[in-house]
């Protein structure tokens, strides 16, 4: 089954991860948003692109590895 969303045709798998979430067309948007909601509701967000519709998603599952400073971070070479 596939449905229409805004000039694009999806299938239902897609539009569950994407199709029905608020879409952000640019990072600024997103992140304004983010914090705005992180505000009102206590929780933390954070945001990703997604390649589906080339926009951005707000998400609650955030990734706390990059939030602390306890043990440096090496690049691998």
């Amino acid at each position: 089954m596939h449905i229409r969303l805004g000039g694009l045709n999806m299938s239902r798998k897609i539009w569950y991860q994407c199709g029905r979430k608020n879409r952000y067309r640019d990072e600024h948007t997103a992140n304004y948003y983010r914090r705005v909601f992180e505000a009102q509701r206590g929780k933390k967000l954070d945001y990703y692109w997604c390649t589906y519709c080339n926009g951005f998603h707000l998400t609650s599952l955030v990734d706390e590895t990059c939030e602390t400073d306890d043990e440096p971070v090496y690049a691998a070479i």
